[in-house]
């Protein structure tokens, strides 16, 4: 008996063989499927990257403007020496925008400025308010800071005339990215990424 159990038991794990199915690959409709799904994928990623590079580019800008306006206004509220050791306190500072460019200015007394220029490589366009209720205008602008008061004047340049706030919308090349400087005779200046300063 014991014999006989061992031979079933023998016989029955040599019918038991399982055979491991081998694969022949991808079949062409499975490959040009993974091919066309990996290009979407491609192309996707690009134009989110170039996307991405614009708003980089212009949030980039955006922040070095207000970090300028920044700096003169703490130059002149601080008032800041001119030069190291002439003891002069004059106290003046403005960022002038215009075409291509915005321009820093410190002041040595009331009609002689040091230059310092930056380019914008897109271009900016300059929004000037005279009042709360006037349009804007498309013109240059001067924001002055003095050491008497803590709040900027907001100047045109021509004809002269002082107004109330100030905007620099900057755009990426294509058009797709949009920031705003806003600059008010309060003290506020900050950049949004909205249609208006308001």
């Amino acid at each position: 008996m014991k014999n006989l159990h061992m031979s079933k038991t023998s016989e029955g794990f040599t019918h038991q063989n399982f055979q491991k199915k081998v694969s022949g690959g991808f079949t062409l409709m499975e490959l040009l499927v993974s091919i066309s799904i990996m290009a979407i994928i491609a192309g996707i990623g690009i134009f989110n990257y170039r996307t991405y590079g614009q708003i980089v580019e212009v949030d980039r800008l955006a922040n070095e403007v207000i970090l300028t306006l920044r700096e003169a206004q703490v130059y002149a509220t601080s008032v800041k020496e001119f030069q190291p050791g002439t003891d002069n306190f004059y106290g003046k500072y403005a960022v002038h925008f215009h075409d291509n460019e915005y321009i820093f200015r410190a002041f040595q007394n009331t009609s002689t400025s040091t230059d310092i220029a930056y380019p914008v490589p897109s271009g900016i366009t300059r929004l000037f308010y005279e009042t709360p209720i006037a349009a804007p205008e498309t013109a240059e602008f001067t924001v002055y800071f003095e050491k008497s008061k803590l709040t900027p004047t907001i100047t045109r340049t021509s004809p002269p005339l002082d107004g109330y706030r100030g905007e620099l919308v900057l755009k990426s090349p294509n058009g797709s990215v949009e920031r705003r400087i806003c600059i008010w005779t309060d003290g506020r200046m900050y950049i949004s990424k909205g249609p208006s300063c308001q």
